[in-house]
């Protein structure tokens, strides 16, 4: 049988884990009726580096109690509001000639402009 990690009653998800990420939910965590998209990113590991072949996996080392206190911080630093998202996108948009926001992800992305 496998465990993960359950998603919390509250704002924020911080935790440090050695069970299997689950993505479905996180997504539907973070889903919310306000939500305009939910965006995830979820990476593998090649089965080589740098010309050694057969990479099976990383290994991640972490002091949990400093980890966790600072993934909290992070995590408040990064609370902003929806009208600061908007206002951002609006700028970016207008900057871009976007005609809407998934125009300015294709110009973004097209441009250099963001990291694929």
């Amino acid at each position: 049988m496998i465990f993960v990690l359950a998603p919390p009653a509250g704002r924020d998800w911080v935790a440090l884990t050695s069970l299997p990420l689950p993505v479905e939910a996180a997504n539907a965590w973070v889903t919310t009726p306000g939500s305009g998209a939910v965006v995830s990113f979820l990476g593998v590991v090649r089965e080589q580096s740098d010309g050694r072949p057969g990479v099976r996996g990383l290994t991640y080392e972490a002091y949990e109690e400093e980890t966790t206190r600072r993934l909290a911080e992070i995590a408040d630093e990064l609370q902003i509001s929806h009208n600061t998202v908007r206002t951002h996108a609006f700028n970016a948009m207008t900057k871009l000639n976007a005609r809407s926001r998934a125009h300015l992800v294709a110009k973004a992305l097209a441009g250099g402009h963001a990291l694929r």
